[in-house]
C-alpha cells in the first residue's frame, strides 16, 4: 500500500479540499453570531445575558483564525487586536495554531472575579486522531493560561489570571458520543474536612468536547445549529431556511458566502475521499502484478488510471512506479490495447 499512499497523498496536494474545508469551518465558527450562542449555552455566567446582547457587548476585538501559534512563549494583547486577520492555509502545514481565538467579557463575573474570559474553539474532522482528544483540549488550555505569563507571573501577580476555555466541535464521531456536549473543569474536593474556597480563585480552566454526528442538525439549541452548519447532506438553502426558522439567525450575505462556500467543499471533500479510496483499492490489487514483473498486468493498471482517474500515461506510470527499464515495453502494451 506504499504506492496507494504516496498517490493519495499527491491528490491531497494537488487539490486540497481537506484543507480548504478546514478553513470554512473555521471561518463560520469565527462569526459572533455562532459564538455568542456556543458562550450562553455552555460557558459558566454568559447565560445572565441574551446571545444577541452577548454578540453586540462582550467580545474584544474580532476573533483570530488560525493566527497564534499554540507553541508561542509569548502573546500579542487582546487589547491591541480590532482587525481579524485570517492565515492562509497550506497543505501539511506543520505549525499548529489555535483555529478560532478570541477574549470576551463574561457578564456572570462576580465583584472579585477577572471579567476577561479567553476562549479557544477547535473544528474537529477526526475526533480519533490516535491519542485522547481531551488530553490536547487540556493542553491547549494550558498553553492559554501559561501564555499569560508575561504579563502575571513575573509580577506574582496570579490573581489576575483569566479563565481559559478550550472548545472542541468535533463532527464525525462515535454513535455512542453522537448528540452530546461534555465538560472538563476545575473543582473542589475535600480530602480532610471541609474547607470552603472562593470558586474564582480556582475555576480557571474549562475544556468543553461537542460531538455533533450525522444527526446533530435535528437537536435543539447550539448543538442543533452547529449540527445544522455543518451538516454535510444538506443543501444551502435548507440550512439557511432552518437558521432562520428555527434558531431566528438571519445572515448577512457575506455569512451566507460560507456557508455556501462549505457545502460546496463538503461535496468535493466527499468525492476526493471516493477517489482516493478506488485508487488505493486499484493500486492494491495491481501491485502484485508490478511485483511479480506481469508486464500486461502493469499495462491494465495504467489504462485504467488513466480512464478512471483522468491521469496522464506518465502520471500513470510515476504513480505505480513503474522501473524506468520496463516502461518502453509497457508504453507498447498500453498502445497495443487503446487499439
Amino acid at each position: 500500500m506504499d504506492v496507494a499512499t504516496s498517490l493519495a497523498k499527491g491528490v491531497r496536494s494537488v487539490a486540497p479540499l481537506d484543507s480548504a474545508y478546514d478553513a470554512a469551518c473555521k471561518r463560520l465558527l469565527s462569526e459572533k453570531v455562532v459564538l455568542s450562542r456556543i458562550l450562553y449555552d455552555w460557558v459558566d455566567g454568559f447565560d445572565s445575558m441574551a446571545p444577541e446582547e452577548i454578540e453586540r457587548t462582550c467580545f474584544e476585538g474580532d476573533p483570530r483564525i488560525g493566527e497564534e501559534p499554540v507553541e508561542r512563549d509569548e502573546h500579542a494583547s487582546y487589547e491591541r487586536v480590532r482587525q481579524l486577520n485570517v492565515e492562509d492555509s497550506t497543505v501539511g502545514e506543520g505549525d499548529n495554531s489555535f483555529d478560532v481565538r478570541f477574549a470576551a467579557r463574561n457578564p456572570g463575573a462576580g465583584a472579585n472575579e477577572v471579567v476577561l474570559v479567553e476562549v479557544d474553539v477547535e473544528a474537529q474532522n477526526q475526533f480519533d486522531p490516535g491519542y485522547p482528544l481531551t488530553k490536547r483540549g487540556i493542553y491547549y488550555a494550558g498553553r492559554m493560561l501559561s501564555m499569560q505569563g508575561s504579563d502575571v507571573v513575573s509580577h506574582s501577580e496570579y490573581g489576575r489570571l483569566r479563565k481559559v476555555v478550550s472548545i472542541w466541535v468535533c463532527m464525525d464521531v462515535p454513535k455512542n458520543k453522537a448528540k452530546t456536549v461534555t465538560r472538563f473543569s476545575l473543582g473542589q474536593e475535600n480530602l480532610v474536612g471541609g474547607a470552603v474556597f472562593n470558586r474564582g480563585s480556582y475555576d480557571l480552566v474549562d475544556v468543553i468536547v461537542v460531538c455533533l454526528g450525522k444527526d446533530a442538525k435535528s437537536a435543539q439549541g447550539t448543538l442543533g445549529l452547529l449540527g445544522t452548519l455543518f451538516a454535510r447532506d444538506m443543501s444551502v438553502s435548507d440550512k439557511l431556511t432552518r437558521l432562520r426558522d428555527d434558531f431566528g439567525i438571519a445572515l448577512t450575505r457575506e455569512q451566507e458566502g460560507a456557508v455556501e462556500d462549505m457545502c460546496n467543499l463538503s461535496v468535493g471533500v466527499r468525492e476526493q475521499g471516493r477517489l482516493e479510496g478506488r485508487l488505493e483499492g486499484r493500486l492494491e490489487g495491481r501491485l502484485e502484478g508490478r511485483k511479480e514483473g506481469r508486464l500486461d498486468t502493469l499495462a491494465a493498471a495504467v489504462r485504467d488510471l488513466k480512464d478512471s482517474l483522468s491521469l496522464t500515461e506518465a502520471e500513470a506510470l510515476d504513480a505505480l512506479r513503474v522501473p524506468e527499464g520496463d516502461r518502453a515495453a509497457v508504453r507498447e502494451l498500453v498502445a497495443i490495447g487503446d487499439h
